[in-house]
């Protein structure tokens, strides 16, 4: 147990710091408990501690040299490299790895590209060879509060950065194989044996997902009925998986082996297991039960008995020394844990089968089991489902009930058999019975999600609850005895509904997100919310899934009392239609006649103002009866003003519709100033600047965009008013406060207070040092 608590430590320390130097874990309150528990271990422990410490060091400093400079981004090269994954198409686009060498630091590196080919039918297959002309990117991604790491999850992968396809005479194939990833090309060819069996049935996509390890076929609409039955689980090849299969394996080989089977069933189900974890390319799932197999194995045959907690403490120490940045992937917590409450629950069970009578001795003894294991599974993934995947699903323990025995212990091993068969040449109808078996477990995970309870609550009701839930969870699976547990149990509920309360808040909060070349800020009040513009779309997406909805999630917003888009270029109103459709909003504002007609927008005038909360709004542009010459001139300008502090949003407005604005409005003195145009040389002229007199300057711009925003002399010309000039692809999302309405703070840059060692540094250590004070 301190092994597994130092073990934890670790991989904790791997998620919040750079990497775990004592100073890291200092900081991070982590020093003091690690200390304790060498002292507990003492030298092997230490040991054994300090190699997967040296391996994720190591390892991480490692792959941070193999990271794409930032100089690379923008530069076209041929590359020859082989095709890593299976293809994703998604709206015209086809995504996948590429492993390659590429010349870093005058050295040839093995790396591995995200690379995005947009060529109308591509031609590029799983496993084959290619030599491509790509335009390289290097690893940089959107930061917002609550929102998917992006750098985080390509660091974690190993991948070096990211590229698109050009056109050119130098593509073509070179051959269907390669060295970079030697077994993808079998993968491939099963995968292609599956789709011809099974043609365009709706189990199609898992079970290539259950069989090989391809995903490339589930889309949105798969993984959302997943998320919400808390059925994510069984797309991964784990445990369950890798068991049956070794189970096999020791079956037919005891049989073959005669006199000397047992030694040899052990090899045989090692092997089996082996064999299918590479074909599902090694996910930690997969790779933490093939280390409990090995070394129960190893135990077996050496006629060692390990107990249960040992045998999760060594796969652990495996898994972390082969793959030392796993802790940075959701299947490492997810797997662990849930092998870990099963292992809590194995003490209260046996006493529960071994007690006479009661009420609970009329069910069969294996179905008590099940549904206890379901239970605590449940319970203990409770809190990591709803950090991971944003909400807890209420009907997970009746889906798995269902889906696990279905799919686990019957759909997997019909569908390798029958894939084995179709690959023989034999009839397949296992295989069909496979899919048959999934389809019908699909019917009843879409009667949950259509029940009238609903079927998954998002993380913003449940978010004050989580580190209670944690500690309730651990009271409830905890083995007997534990004095008191009920009444613990109660004094945790009622903490969490304490803590459930609402949180004070400042008279305004004005959120600036980092959405790439578009822009979206979120202005909060103390009791209502408002969002200026939707964010940019792009082929085959939007914002609003990757950032707009996490973000609000996390502020707790469930519905929004205004939504203002400026004007309908797609990097402002890109993610309308998808945030109408996902969450309920009271007014809809934009300029006249912009936005489609079923939306129903009212339109915003130079006059109209409102007030919320203490808060007050006013239009004051565009002017009624006045036409624009482009639809940027007819942006939505909207000023907010709480208490002395004032703040100025102004969509695409260029020179000419500013200076009509200050003819006929005027201009207080601005403490924010969302720069007009992001930055464009068009906007920002002169006669703004000096009437705005802004002490804060943000220009919502996409990193190294091509149109170079914001231009250079914009910039200086804000700096030279005096203006604290900030761009959020150089800081993330950007978050000011007014708590007394006198001033304006500037809360938190996300690059600057949410780093880790895996992202992308800010341009200094603090956002105009010397103006700060006047933030």
């Amino acid at each position: 147990m301190p092994l597994i608590a130092g073990l934890a430590l670790l991989v904790v320390c791997a998620m919040l710091w750079s990497p775990c130097w004592p100073g890291g874990l200092a900081g991070s309150g982590l020093l003091a408990p690690l200390l304790l528990l060498l002292r507990m271990l003492g030298g092997r422990g230490a040991l054994l501690l300090a190699l997967p410490l040296f391996g994720l060091l190591v390892g991480g400093e490692q792959l941070r040299r193999l990271q794409l400079p930032a100089r690379d981004h923008g530069r076209d090269v041929a590359l020859v490299g082989q095709v890593c994954s299976f293809p994703r198409d998604r709206g015209g686009r086809r995504r996948f790895l590429f492993a390659t060498t590429l010349p870093i630091a005058g050295r040839e590196r093995r790396l591995r590209l995200l690379v995005s080919d947009y060529r109308d039918a591509s031609p590029l297959l799983a496993g084959e060879t290619w030599r491509l002309k790509l335009r390289l990117r290097s690893p940089r991604g959107l930061r917002n509060p609550g929102a998917p790491d992006r750098e985080r999850a390509l660091f974690a992968a190993g991948i070096a950065g990211a590229a698109y396809v050009r056109e050119s005479a130098l593509n073509h194939r070179l051959s269907a194989s390669g060295w970079h990833c030697p077994g993808m090309p079998l993968r491939a060819a099963l995968a292609s044996l599956l789709e011809q069996q099974l043609g365009d049935r709706p189990a199609l996509p898992y079970l290539l997902a259950l069989t090989v390890g391809a995903r490339h076929r589930l889309d949105s609409g798969n993984w959302r009925l997943l998320r919400q039955t808390g059925t994510v689980h069984l797309m991964a090849i784990s445990g369950l998986h890798i068991g049956l299969i070794a189970g096999l394996g020791f079956a037919v080989t005891g049989v073959l082996g005669g006199a000397a089977s047992g030694r040899l069933a052990w090899l045989g189900a090692v092997s089996a297991a082996t064999a299918y974890a590479a074909l599902a390319g090694f996910s930690v799932p997969t790779s933490r039960a093939l280390a409990m197999l090995a070394v129960a194995a190893a135990a077996a045959t050496t006629r060692r008995r390990l107990p249960p907690w040992t045998l999760l403490a060594t796969a652990l120490w495996l898994v972390l020394l082969w793959q030392p940045l796993a802790p940075l992937g959701t299947g490492f917590w997810l797997s662990f844990t849930a092998v870990a409450v099963l292992l809590l629950g194995l003490l209260p069970l046996t006493g529960a089968a071994r007690q006479p009578g009661g009420r609970s001795a009329r069910w069969p003894r294996w179905l008590r089991s099940l549904l206890a294991a379901q239970w605590r599974v449940w319970l203990g993934l409770l809190v990591l489902s709803a950090w991971f995947f944003g909400q807890v699903s209420t009907v997970a323990p009746l889906a798995n009930l269902v889906s696990i025995p279905l799919i686990g212990m019957l759909g997997v091993p019909l569908a390798l058999a029958g894939l084995l068969a179709s690959a023989a040449g034999l009839p397949d109808w296992s295989l069909q019975a496979a899919a048959w078996l999934l389809e019908a477990c699909l019917g009843w995970l879409g009667w949950l999600v259509e029940a009238p309870f609903p079927p998954a609550l998002p993380i913003s009701l449940v978010a004050p609850l989580l580190p209670l839930g944690l500690a309730g969870s651990l009271l409830c699976l905890w083995p007997r005895p534990l004095p008191g547990r009920l009444l613990l149990v109660v004094a945790v509920v009622l903490a969490g509904w304490t803590a459930a309360g609402p949180r004070p808040r400042p008279l305004l909060s004005v959120l600036v997100l980092d959405v790439g070349q578009g822009q979206a800020v979120l202005l909060r009040t103390r009791a209502h919310a408002l969002l200026y513009d939707a964010g940019p779309a792009w082929p085959g997406g939007d914002a609003v899934a990757g950032v707009l909805l996490p973000v609000l999630s996390q502020e707790r917003i469930t519905t929004l009392d205004a939504l203002v888009v400026s004007h309908a270029d797609r990097d402002h109103s890109g993610g309308l239609q998808s945030l109408l459709a996902a969450m309920p909003v009271g007014r809809l504002l934009a300029p006249a006649g912009q936005l489609p007609g079923p939306v129903g927008a009212q339109p915003c005038r130079a006059g109209d103002e409102w007030l919320l909360d203490g808060v007050r709004l006013r239009f004051l542009h565009p002017a009624p009866g006045r036409r624009a010459r482009t639809d940027n001139d007819r942006s939505c300008v909207l000023l907010i003003s709480a208490g002395h502090v004032r703040i100025l949003l102004t969509g695409d407005i260029s020179r000419r519709a500013e200076r009509e604005l200050l003819v006929r409005e005027g201009l207080p003195p601005i403490d924010l100033l969302l720069v007009p145009h992001h930055g464009s040389r068009s906007s920002s002229g002169p006669e703004l600047v000096r009437a705005a007199r802004a002490r804060v300057a943000v220009a919502s711009a996409g990193w190294q965009n091509r149109w170079g925003f914001p231009a250079d002399e914009v910039r200086r010309r804000w700096e030279r008013s005096g203006a604290c000039f900030l761009v959020t692809a150089d800081w993330g999302a950007l978050r000011f406060t007014v708590v007394d309405g006198r001033r304006l703070r500037l809360a938190r840059a996300e690059r600057r207070d949410s780093r880790h060692w895996w992202n992308q540094p800010p341009p200094a250590d603090e956002p105009c040092t010397v103006r700060r004070a006047r933030l």
